[in-house]
């Protein structure tokens, strides 16, 4: 039922192969982890017809595999889409995977929309250290915020200098997206989120933009949030007085 193989320097072609050809172990499977494994395209797509056809999947760690944008949107659409995936649900961990803007688009064909007895949920969605940038984070806070099942999103570590964006990614001007809004917007759609990280690192008053009044929207909604446990802001720029009237709110919440 639960299959743990990260960082075992797989040849992933060859195992997922072997497991695509036993129907008997997919129909059990219920975890499987390939963190660490490098996934090339054959393995991607092993992985999303085992992914479709296995009824009581739940959890899939894909952290540092290599996957890239098309390859999100390929297992996105065999693990939400499936028939043999109705009514069930899955968390995806595809940190450390350098996606960047594509996986906007994977998720916006990916998600669905309504959250019925036979739709597939994602419950959670781990994005930690994925190159996403500020236009990254406020478009997958957007997404997410349309399905409700969601239970945990990390979007964490994914703050990138303007010069990185621009040339690589193509994002565009980084100073012109304020995440707070969105990420208030996330809370406000998915009422069982139960933990939420854009948490950072590095020097003070370098984090992701957040305007004064997107934060007080942001703790609003938090502090209105009855299922949320666990808020990890400290990826953001708060200057002190809007640190004080985030502070001020949020002992209003009745689960944090």
């Amino acid at each position: 039922e639960h299959l743990d193989l990260a960082h075992c320097g797989l040849d992933c072609s060859r195992v997922l192969g072997a497991l695509a050809a036993s129907p008997r172990l997919i129909d059990r499977l219920v975890t499987l982890i390939l963190t660490g494994n490098k996934l090339d395209a054959l393995s991607a797509d092993l992985l999303a017809q085992i992914g479709s056809k296995a009824p009581h999947l739940r959890a899939l760690g894909l952290a540092s595999t290599g996957m890239n944008s098309a390859m999100v949107g390929t297992l996105l659409a065999a693990v939400l889409g499936g028939p043999a995936r109705a009514g069930s649900a899955i968390g995806l961990d595809l940190s450390g995977n350098h996606i960047a803007e594509g996986v906007s688009p994977a998720l916006a064909q990916g998600l669905p929309l309504s959250n019925g007895a036979q739709d597939s949920r994602l419950t959670a969605l781990l994005l930690r250290d994925s190159a996403l940038g500020e236009a990254g984070v406020a478009a997958v806070a957007s997404l997410c915020a349309s399905h409700g099942a969601l239970q945990h999103v990390d979007v964490s570590l994914n703050r990138r200098s303007d010069g990185v964006a621009g040339k690589v990614f193509g994002w565009g001007k980084a100073a012109s997206a304020d995440t707070g809004a969105p990420l208030a917007q996330l809370l406000r759609g998915c009422r069982d989120l139960r933990s939420l990280s854009v948490g950072g690192k590095g020097e003070r008053g370098k984090g992701l933009t957040c305007g004064r009044v997107s934060l007080r929207r942001l703790a609003e909604a938090a502090a209105e949030h009855t299922a949320l446990t666990s808020l990890d802001l400290s990826g953001l720029k708060i200057d002190e007085p809007a640190l004080a009237e985030l502070a001020a709110m949020l002992p209003a919440s009745s689960s944090l």
